[in-house]
C-alpha cells in the first residue's frame, strides 16, 4: 500500500504520535506501530533528509531492526499482539507459540476465556509462563522419543563401517576393488544428499 505524504506538518504530527515509542519499546501500542508503518511506507522520513535507520534511532528511539520487527508483528498478528505485549513482554516467536490459545480479545486459560486487559495482567503472565513451559516440555519429550531411532541407526551404520573396513583390509581382486570403490562412492554421495536435505 502506497502512502503519500509531502507536508512537514503532517510528518511532525505522526512523529509526535510515536515520540514516546522509545520509552515503552516492549509495550508499544498498535497506534504507534501503525504510525511508524505509515512513515516508512510513505518514506516520509526523507523530508528530514535522513535515512530510515537514522529516523528509527533519532525519532523512535529504537534500532531499525526493532522497529521493522514491530511493524512485521503488526502486519502478521494485528492488534492482539500489541494488546498482549502491553501486559506481558513477549517476542513474536513466543506469540506464535501461544496464538492458538488467543481468541479475539481473550486468552484461553484452563478452558476459560480471559479478557486481555491490564486487570488480568498477573493471571495472564503466569498463564503464558506455564504455557511456554508446557510447550518446551512437549518439544523436549518429542526430541527424546526420536533419539532411540537415531541411536539404532548409529549402531547399524557403525557395524556396516566396521565390516567395510574389515573388507578393505582383506585381499581383493581387481574387480572386487572396483566394486568396493563404487560402494564407498555411493555411500559418500548418499550421505552428502542427506546432509543437504537437513533443515538449517
Amino acid at each position: 500500500m502506497s502512502v503519500e505524504l509531502t507536508e512537514p506538518v503532517e510528518l511532525g504530527t505522526w512523529i509526535g504520535r510515536a515520540q514516546a515509542f522509545g520509552f515503552i519499546a516492549n509495550h508499544c501500542s498498535v497506534g504507534q506501530a501503525q504510525n511508524l508503518r505509515r512513515i516508512r511506507e510513505a518514506a516520509a522520513y526523507r523530508l528530514l533528509n535522513i535515512t530510515w535507520e537514522d529516523f528509527c534511532r533519532e525519532h523512535a528511539g529504537l534500532s531499525r531492526p526493532r522497529v521493522d520487527e514491530l511493524i512485521r508483528s503488526l502486519e502478521e498478528f494485528g492488534e492482539n499482539y500489541f494488546r498482549l505485549a502491553g501486559i506481558v513482554r513477549i517476542s513474536a516467536d513466543a506469540y506464535r507459540q501461544i496464538e492458538p490459545r488467543i481468541h479475539g480479545e481473550h486468552l484461553e486459560i484452563d478452558g476459560e476465556l480471559v479478557e486481555i486487559v491490564p486487570e488480568n495482567a498477573v493471571r495472564i503472565r503466569h498463564a503464558i509462563i506455564r504455557l511456554r513451559a508446557d510447550l518446551r516440555a512437549a518439544r523436549d519429550l518429542a526430541e527424546r522419543e526420536s533419539m532411540p531411532a537415531i541411536a539404532d541407526l548409529h549402531h547399524r551404520l557403525d557395524r556396516c563401517f566396521h565390516e567395510m573396513k574389515a573388507l578393505a583390509s582383506s585381499t581383493l581382486s581387481e574387480t572386487e576393488t572396483a566394486g568396493y570403490r563404487g560402494l564407498v562412492n555411493f555411500a559418500q554421495c548418499s550421505l552428502q544428499r542427506l546432509l543437504k536435505n537437513l533443515p538449517e
